[in-house]
């Protein structure tokens, strides 16, 4: 798909805004890359009231008032006298972009691919630093059929996925005219380490991640699949995955998620010796002690991070695993999290690198979230999802975009084992 960008401006706060450093956590050092997403509206979802320049023009305009609540999305990442990122709350704005292209919604098919939407989010460049990136792009491409799509680049530093959706649905009861209910809590300080720190748990999810025993992977080519299950079939897993002595039940994230577990290990032909971790994102606004607001805008994203033998996974039952990743989440609770922050203090600069999550390991994340709600005053979107090439390992668990109770899992393995993994995953 060919894009063209016919025009880029500068949105500042519709109205002055508190200047300051804004002291970020450790947690929102973690992850120093934008977080890339594109929502994607038809043609008949934007009635005549709404043409090309009165749609570019109600977007920028909410925009720069609702930048006026996430003012730090306006700032600019500095280096405070310690050398530890910061963000500079200065007004300067976010960017936003203007394109178009001759294709059509329909071009995107099932918009089954991360990596035929990357045309539509704005590109960014870290080869001169974070400090050098402006936190916040926006990009409105218009297709030849009419529809549009909104891309966002969000610094993953400023926001989380609640948090950047808590923006976006700022953003867009501004543009529908309606009153802003719940601003963000822009104070970092309630993730603060302790004084002294006090790490009273082996932080397993920051150690490396098991290493493949038996072989070494010859760097075949990556296979990207979105795998559709029905309210029924997730029912079924579920109750497939309750424990057959107690009738334990188990959430829906946790059945599904030891289900592609299993079959991953199964698909990647891991010998029974062999160790697979996944990690498992975790909100802690809930579990913290106490409870950050609902509306705390920053990073509140911890790691669960169950570890097994493949043996194990295969051969057991799925509410075996099951069991493995329930217990994983439910031992992050407070002490836990509080324990964690002390332990990235102390070990500053820590991060995963790129190949942690791939075979035999995981990262799957689910975006439980109000994701088809970003309504700016012609309808939902068709599509709302992740828009960047996905790498080995990843996979993502999100509510189909019928809100009909169906669940689409998308996932990325290398070739060989995608293969396998499709003809095992709906064998439940």
């Amino acid at each position: 798909m060919d894009v063209t960008v016919t025009n880029s401006v500068v949105v500042n706060p519709a109205s002055e805004t508190p200047e300051h450093q804004l002291w970020v956590s450790s947690l929102d050092l973690f992850d120093q890359r934008h977080t890339v997403t594109a929502y994607i509206y038809r043609p008949k979802s934007i009635t005549h009231s709404h043409s090309n320049v009165s749609v570019l023009q109600i977007l920028r305009d909410a925009l720069s008032k609702a930048l006026v609540y996430f003012y730090p999305l306006a700032g600019r990442l500095i280096f405070d006298a310690t050398g530890r990122i910061t963000v500079d709350c200065n007004g300067d704005g976010a960017l936003f972009v203007e394109a178009v292209t001759d294709s059509q919604i329909d071009d995107l098919k099932d918009f089954g691919l991360p990596s035929q939407l990357e045309p539509l989010v704005p590109a960014v460049k870290y080869s001169n630093g974070v400090t050098t990136i402006i936190p916040l792009i926006v990009q409105v491409t218009r297709f030849k059929c009419g529809g549009i799509s909104i891309g966002l680049s969000i610094s993953h530093i400023l926001t989380d996925g609640m948090s950047a959706l808590h923006f976006v649905k700022t953003w867009c009861d501004i543009a529908r005219g309606s009153d802003v209910h719940v601003p963000p809590v822009i104070d970092r300080s309630p993730l603060r380490g302790r004084n002294p720190p006090q790490v009273r748990f082996s932080h397993v999810e920051y150690e490396p991640s098991p290493s493949l025993v038996d072989r070494e992977e010859n760097g075949s080519k990556v296979a990207f699949r979105q795998f559709t299950l029905s309210k029924e079939q997730v029912n079924s897993l579920k109750e497939k995955a309750k424990d057959k002595l107690t009738q334990k039940p188990y959430t829906t994230f946790e059945a599904l998620a030891a289900h592609v577990w299993k079959c991953s290990c199964s698909a990647r032909n891991l010998s029974e010796k062999q160790r697979s971790k996944v990690y498992i994102p975790v909100d802690g606004r809930d579990r913290l002690v106490p409870p950050l607001p609902s509306a705390y805008f920053g990073n509140a994203r911890f790691l669960a991070t169950p570890i097994d033998y493949s043996g194990n996974i295969v051969s057991k039952s799925v509410s075996y695993t099951a069991d493995n990743i329930h217990e994983e989440i439910n031992r992050m609770n407070g002490e836990y999290l509080r324990s964690t922050l002390d332990y990235l203090e102390l070990n500053p600069g820590i991060s995963l690198p790129p190949a942690t999550y791939r075979c035999p390991n995981m990262i799957i994340t689910s975006w439980r979230l109000p994701l088809y709600d970003a309504d700016f005053g012609w309808g939902k979107p068709i599509f709302m999802g992740h828009a960047r090439t996905m790498k080995e390992g990843h996979c993502y668990i999100l509510p189909s975009h019928t809100e009909d109770g169906s669940v689409t899992v998308s996932l990325a393995l290398f070739t060989d084992h995608m293969t396998r993994f499709e003809k095992i995953f709906y064998q439940f």
